[in-house]
């Protein structure tokens, strides 16, 4: 699952969007499988088997609290080594010990088993590491899974991008916790940046406003054993250039995470040119695009000028090797480079969001990229994305498919400020050999419910993404919730097979849904957030399973 970011002291905008968000966390370093039965085409479908989870219900530790955001980011793994895939959620708006440290921030585990993810033995986890939780850390705000070391245990890593260290604000920082046969550890290990004279010169100092932490991105760069994991500082300011951004990587060994390169554009060895505002490393995806055995890392670069335009955007491609991430071969492409399109302009911020999934079944490992800012004619930040397809050369932009939501079956209409494309996830939901995208539009309007949101379902094929054979779901369309004005439904999402039952369950987050108070507050918690869990591999009512409705809650203090 990668992710989509924002600077977290854009408070005043924030709030214009959705309460006291901040950015949010697309797909996490997890790729997503379902199986189940075709549903109808091109319809608002409705959900029958759903679960509710919030910060409030019956055996969940903690207690839902004004502005939690729960649902910002999500990742699935096996962390207790029993097979049964878990939960981890994150709360960059928790207030640790009630109201105490405000946006300090926290995780909620939920655990598989055979009937699906529970209450029972669930953790909620907080900085515990080098550093401890602080007002303003937004601990939770990305997460990424994946075996660092030589055990059987999936292990997280938790993204703090407001983290302040030696007085500098928001220099970020993440944590790693790493599973066990009881689950994941109580006490984790912090990272850093880590500065020159490191990484062949190119790692970065710590400073100010970097919001190190803001993105992940799983894979195995280097075809060993265990997986590796990149993390973004978007905020960087390299060599003074304001904002250009700035990615570290660090390799899985028998004993855990260790820190391997660095990368930026400023860098004479790949393409590109750091400018200010680039924010290179705000999103990123890993996979094989060219089939050679090791995992590529792209690299989202928003804020990118080109010709003229500016924050039109761009996105890099490292490419992998026996020895991890190479400058050798490396990629970078525009909405101006030729076979991609439509033309770059001023503000689309294309790259803002990446995924990655194999849509037609080949050999090759494809790229999503959204641009939920792109503006359509009478109808700005409508969004859109698209598809480059994989290649022994990498990504090839002569394959490049763009989409936007007027293009996509059941879709609905393109409307100003949809921000379609704002969530990508890649996996295949209905079972066959090709993986399919999930496409969030939080910013939706359903009728008349202002930013209520929904998500569209594209299925791949033996040709790609089929923009005619997709399926629209709304909250209203679900058994356990209803569409409501600024939830931001689909936000976030991911996949997970929690009972094992071979059928992968969908999860899709609400983080500005209101949920009742229990405790230090009275009435209703204000953009507390919801995740809602579709079960059973039959998320679509097509008639073949009645099922059963649970409503679970999930409170984080």
């Amino acid at each position: 699952m990668s992710a989509t970011r924002y600077s977290f002291r854009e408070k005043a905008a924030d709030r214009a969007r959705w309460g006291r968000a901040r950015r949010a966390a697309l797909l996490s370093g997890v790729l997503i499988a379902a199986g189940g039965t075709l549903p109808a085409l091109g319809q608002d479908l409705a959900v029958e088997t759903a679960e509710l989870w919030f910060k409030d219900s019956p055996g969940v530790l903690d207690n839902a609290h004004p502005d939690d955001q729960f649902g910002t980011a999500l990742a699935t793994c096996d962390f207790d080594g029993d097979g049964f895939p878990d939960l981890a959620v994150g709360a960059p708006g928790d207030k640790f010990f009630g109201n105490l440290l405000e946006d300090s921030g926290a995780v909620s585990v939920l655990y598989g088993g055979p009937a699906g993810l529970s209450a029972s033995d669930d953790q909620i986890l907080y900085q515990n590491g080098n550093s401890l939780p602080e007002s303003d850390d937004f601990f939770g705000s990305a997460l990424a899974a994946g075996h660092f070391n030589d055990d059987l245990y999936c292990d997280l890593a938790v993204g703090s991008p407001g983290e302040d260290l030696n007085g500098d604000e928001d220099v970020g920082a993440f944590d790693v916790f790493y599973g066990s046969s009881s689950g994941l550890e109580d006490t984790s290990t912090t990272f850093y940046q880590v500065g020159p004279p490191t990484l062949n010169n190119h790692g970065s100092t710590p400073e100010a406003f970097d919001q190190f932490g803001s993105s992940f991105a799983v894979g195995n760069f280097n075809g060993d054993a265990y997986h590796d994991l990149a993390v973004g500082a978007p905020l960087e300011n390299w060599n003074t250039t304001t904002n250009s951004g700035h990615v570290i990587v660090y390799h899985g060994s028998a004993t855990g995470l260790v820190v391997h390169s660095g990368w930026s554009q400023a860098r004479a060895d790949i393409q590109g040119v750091e400018e200010a505002g680039d924010e290179f490393g705000h999103s990123l995806a890993a996979g094989d695009f060219d089939d050679d055995g090791f995992d590529d890392l792209a690299i989202g670069v928003p804020g990118q000028e080109i010709d003229g335009d500016v924050r039109s955007g761009a996105v890099s491609v490292i490419v992998g090797s026996a020895t991890g991430l190479t400058p050798d071969a490396d990629l970078l492409y525009s909405q101006d480079t030729p076979g991609i399109g439509p033309a770059s302009e001023p503000d689309d911020e294309w790259g803002r969001v990446l995924a990655a999934g194999n849509f037609n079944g080949d050999d090759y490992e494809d790229l999503a990229v959204g641009s939920p800012l792109e503006g359509l004619v009478g109808a700005s930040d409508a969004g859109a994305f698209g598809v480059m397809y994989g290649s022994v050369f990498g990504p090839l932009a002569a394959s490049y498919d763009s989409y936007t939501q007027d293009q996509i079956g059941g879709g609905g209409a393109s409307e100003g400020g949809d921000q379609f494309g704002y969530s990508l996830a890649a996996g295949n939901v209905d079972g066959d050999e090709y993986d399919d995208l999930l496409i969030g539009s939080p910013f939706e309007d359903v009728v008349a419910i202002v930013n209520a949101g929904a998500f569209v379902i594209a299925y791949g094929s033996d040709q790609g993404i089929q923009p005619e054979r997709a399926d629209w779901i709304t909250q209203a369309a679900i058994s356990v919730e209803t569409s409501e004005t600024a939830d931001y439904f689909g936000m976030t999402v991911a996949f997970g097979d929690f009972d094992r039952d071979g059928h992968y369950e969908a999860v899709i987050a609400a983080p500005g849904e209101d949920v009742p108070c229990t405790l230090n507050c009275v009435g209703t918690a204000t953009d507390a957030g919801v995740v809602i869990v579709m079960d059973d591999g039959s998320i679509f009512d097509d008639g073949f399973e009645a099922g059963s409705t649970a409503a679970w809650s999930s409170t984080v203090p």
